[in-house]
Formats: structure tokens, C-alpha cells, sequence
């Protein structure tokens, strides 16, 4: 339902559009929202409600309703009216889309995605003059962290758990704990050792501030041409890798995920991936981060 605040809202929201036909999309994906919630006002929803919204986009891309990149549109679209709601000055309004990442990006992965082991040591080779870049790259790759996650990562979320070095990734009102493998929990240590600052950010730019995922892809890529294969691949790329080889060289889907503590259905978008790869290890700690000494 769309309530007459709502409409209000969204009539100053459809001002900063340039197309009439974007502001019938919004509004169309707006009303999609409310409808799969249960017919309840926009501005009534929460957090629970975006969890049941991508879920539903999910399902309709699994079932071949939706194609990928519409689903991701849609959700982006909805997300951005609820960003634009959360500004307006005198609403009282909080925006539930905050912190999450709609996963459908991911569906699919293939093999000719995926890096291969000379690829990845050349990577890391050509990133170790960047101490930031490289303990990064490690937590995209071996924690399996997004790139918005690595660069919200906060000294706070970091903590311990007995021996055990554990990040906790805060996903909408949800938190998923990672045990830190122990060769990135010496890249970390570190790090933090060697560029202590005040800021809770882990990392952060030369003004102290959080460090952009902008400025994260460009280093990417400056180290990347470095490696001999510029826009071969992304960041995202370099996340699925890690999964895709633990898999491939034996690793079960519920062993992988219990070690992400994600949701063992995310694993099944590896299959094909995983099927066509060619590996010559047959353990994944080949995989390991050299200290950046």
C-alpha cells in the first residue's frame, strides 16, 4: 500500500528523475514491495521486510521468472527511494535497506571467472607494495568478505573468541561471525600494528575517513595490469575464487558454509563453475597468504 505520505515523499523523490518512464519503474517496484509485504504502507516497512522482498526477487530468478540484472535493478531501485526517504528533513523515517547486499550478482559463476593459482600469487605479488590492498585482497579471499564489506570493516567488529580471531559482518538487524584463517589474522595484526590511527574504521584513507569502494577498485586494477591481466577480472571475481577452490579441491557445501556461516543454498551457484575447473592441488590451503614482510 501507498500511503498519501508516501506519495508525497515519492513526488519529491520523482523530481531528481530525468525520464517520465523512470518515475513509472520506481514507483511500479515501490508498489511491488508493499504488495509482496503484505499490502502494508512503505513507510511501515522493516528490515524483516527487505529480507522477505529479496527473497522473493530470489525465488523468481531461481524459478526463471526474472532475469539476474533485473532483480538486482529492481531491489536497487526500491533501495534508492527508501535512501532518498531517510534525507528528507522532518520524516521520520529509517532506511531498512541499510547494510544489506542483495546477493543476486553471485548467481552466476563461472569458470572462465575464476583465477587461476599463478593468477591469484601473481595478484598478490604485484599488491604487496600496498599493505592495504593486500590485507584486502586476503579477506576477499579467504574470508569471502564483498568489498563494501572489507571497506565498512570496523577494529570493533573484529574480536576473539578464545584463540580464535572472529569478524563479525552486521547484515541488516543479523550478524554472520567468520573465524579468521590464521594466516590472515597475521596479515591483520600486522597491519594494524603498522598504521595505527584513531578512526574505528580498519581502513581508511589519507584523511582518516572510511576508505572508498571507488578508490578500493582502482588500486585493484592499478595491481591487476601489474599482474598481466588487466580487467580480466573484478573484486567479486577474487571473492568467488576462494569458495569455488575450496569446493573443487573437496571441501563439502555444507563444510564451506558452516566455515562462512552463510546459507548452505548460496553454494550451489559454484556447481558450474567448480565442474569445469582445472586444479592441481588438492588442498585448498594452497591458497594461503604469504606474510607481507
Amino acid at each position: 500500500m501507498l500511503s498519501p505520505k508516501f506519495n508525497d515523499c515519492f513526488n519529491l523523490f520523482a523530481r531528481t528523475l530525468k525520464r517520465a518512464d523512470s518515475v513509472t519503474s520506481y514507483k511500479r517496484d515501490c508498489t511491488l514491495f508493499s504488495c509482496v509485504c503484505g499490502e502494508r504502507d512503505f513507510l511501515l516497512l522493516d528490515s524483516s521486510d527487505v529480507e522477505t522482498f529479496a527473497r522473493y526477487l530470489l525465488d523468481k530468478v531461481s524459478s526463471g521468472q526474472m532475469k539476474p540484472r533485473y532483480a538486482s535493478a529492481v531491489f536497487a531501485r526500491v533501495r534508492s527511494v527508501a535512501v532518498f526517504f531517510s534525507s528528507i528533513d522532518g520524516l521520520a523515517y529509517s532506511n531498512p535497506f541499510d547494510g544489506y547486499h542483495f546477493p543476486v550478482a553471485d548467481v552466476s559463476v563461472t569458470a572462465a571467472s575464476i583465477p587461476s593459482n599463478a593468477e591469484i600469487d601473481a595478484l598478490m605479488s604485484a599488491a604487496r607494495e600496498d599493505a592495504e590492498l593486500y590485507c584486502i585482497l586476503a579477506l576477499i579471499l579467504k574470508c569471502s568478505l564483498t568489498s563494501g564489506e572489507c571497506v565498512a570493516l570496523k577494529k570493533s567488529d573484529i574480536v576473539y573468541s578464545g584463540a580464535d580471531m572472529i569478524i563479525a559482518i552486521k547484515n541488516l538487524n543479523k550478524k554472520r561471525f567468520i573465524k579468521v584463517p590464521g594466516d590472515v589474522e597475521t596479515l591483520l595484526n600486522d597491519y594494524a600494528d603498522a598504521h595505527p590511527h584513531e578512526e574505528d574504521f580498519l581502513f581508511a584513507n589519507k584523511n582518516g575517513e572510511q576508505l572508498r569502494i571507488r578508490t578500493l577498485q582502482y588500486r585493484f586494477k592499478k595491481a591487476a595490469a601489474a599482474a598481466g591481466f588487466d580487467n580480466k577480472y573484478s573484486l567479486n571475481d577474487i571473492r568467488n575464487t576462494g569458495i569455488a577452490y575450496m569446493l573443487r579441491c573437496g571441501a563439502s557445501g555444507k563444510e564451506v558454509s558452516t566455515f562462512l556461516n552463510v546459507n548452505e543454498r548460496w553454494i550451489s551457484k559454484y556447481a558450474n563453475s567448480v565442474e569445469h575447473m582445472e586444479i592441481v592441488s588438492n588442498d585448498y590451503t594452497n591458497l594461503q597468504v604469504r606474510r607481507n614482510v
